[in-house]
């Protein structure tokens, strides 16, 4: 069918068919990488034009056939970076409790005690919450907490600063101080930062930023 596509035809019906179709599956379960591999394979196959027996040349592989067409490539899905965009939404729903039932019981049966960001997978997880953890690195990277008061922000260990590619504190975090929250940073009276603390606890790059 595809000798009879236009090459735009062909991009049109991967992009609206082929890449869509896996969409609901990839929002709640991770994707094994083979699965992602062979789906990948086929349409790449199916763009060059090689037939039902996989024979033909692809002139191009398709982790640069998924780059920007400003970059020279087609703009086409990467699935297994898109699976793990679509969990780390799941993800972000949880984490901000858009739906107050499902975020109670996660949280009830995962991280009674704790945050989304810092739940681990528990034991004898269900696939589903065993793929949505799977995106709390990607969550963490795209984040940053509000602090507020500072009391329930910890210092380290929670994405609160103001940096696009790194929202961590990157100061050397002594044992003694792993759990202190951001509050300790403030001079509560004044309503204020306390930039002598601050100045004697962090390094140039997190002092400029806070």
């Amino acid at each position: 069918m595809n000798k009879n596509l236009s090459k735009g035809g062909i991009a049109t019906l991967l992009k609206s068919a082929a890449q869509t179709i896996p969409n609901f599956w990839m929002s709640i379960f991770l994707i094994p990488n083979g699965i992602s591999e062979t789906i990948e394979k086929l349409m790449n196959g199916f763009w060059w034009g090689r037939g039902v027996n996989g024979k033909g040349i692809s002139w191009m592989a398709w982790d640069k056939m998924c780059a920007p067409k400003s970059h020279g490539g087609m703009g086409m899905k990467n699935l297994k970076n898109f699976n793990m965009a679509m969990l780390a939404k799941q993800g972000w729903r949880i984490l901000n409790k858009e739906n107050p039932l499902v975020s109670a019981i996660m949280k009830a049966r995962y991280f009674p005690n704790s945050e989304f960001l810092d739940a681990e997978v528990g034991a004898n997880p269900s696939f589903v919450w065993r793929s949505i953890v799977s995106a709390q690195e990607a969550i963490k990277a795209g984040c940053r907490r509000k602090i507020g008061n500072g009391v329930s922000t910890k210092v380290w260990d929670v994405p609160w600063l103001p940096d696009s590619e790194n929202g961590f504190m990157s100061t050397y975090k002594p044992a003694q101080l792993q759990n202190v929250t951001v509050d300790s940073l403030m001079d509560i009276e004044k309503k204020r930062w306390d930039f002598e603390v601050i100045r004697d606890i962090c390094n140039d790059r997190d002092l400029r930023l806070i």
